[in-house]
């Protein structure tokens, strides 16, 4: 359900993406990895934590990953 309100979300909104970037973890631990790579991919693209929690969770499960998302806003948000 997450995934599917994320995708009424315009893109650069604070908080976009994140749902992907869990739900890659979650395929990863049921061993989906052709699943969990397109999720990675989609929180690549769209990822945009609202929080640092946020933040901090993604790279807690995909150190690379978090690296290469768009976490400006929560340093700088304005």
């Amino acid at each position: 359900m997450a995934i599917e309100y994320d995708k009424k979300i315009p893109k650069g909104t604070f908080g976009k993406g994140v749902a992907n970037c869990f739900l890659a973890k979650v395929y990863e631990l049921q061993e989906k990895t052709n699943l969990a790579a397109k999720q990675w991919n989609f929180c690549t693209e769209f990822g945009k934590p609202e929080t640092f929690n946020e933040y901090k969770a993604i790279l807690r499960i995909n150190p690379e990953v978090g690296k290469k998302i768009d976490s400006k806003g929560i340093f700088n948000p304005f």
